[in-house]
């Protein structure tokens, strides 16, 4: 799911779902939020390396909701 700015009201407005879900910014290719069944977010990355196949990166931890 592509939308705005990946912000920080934007982060806190994120839910968890049943399963894992990415909330990727429509600005910054490839920059996302994950969301876990628990609540807990990571910023997440898909780049490449010169191969065909995305790499998926996490770059930081939030604190779960719960």
């Amino acid at each position: 799911m592509a939308g705005g700015r990946i912000t920080k009201r934007t982060v806190d407005a994120l839910k968890a779902a049943k399963s894992d879900y990415v909330r990727w910014d429509g600005d910054l290719k490839g920059f996302g939020v994950r969301v876990r069944p628990s609540g807990a977010k990571s910023f997440v990355a898909v780049y490449r390396t010169g191969g065909e196949t995305p790499l998926f990166e996490k770059l930081r931890s939030e604190p779960s909701a719960s």
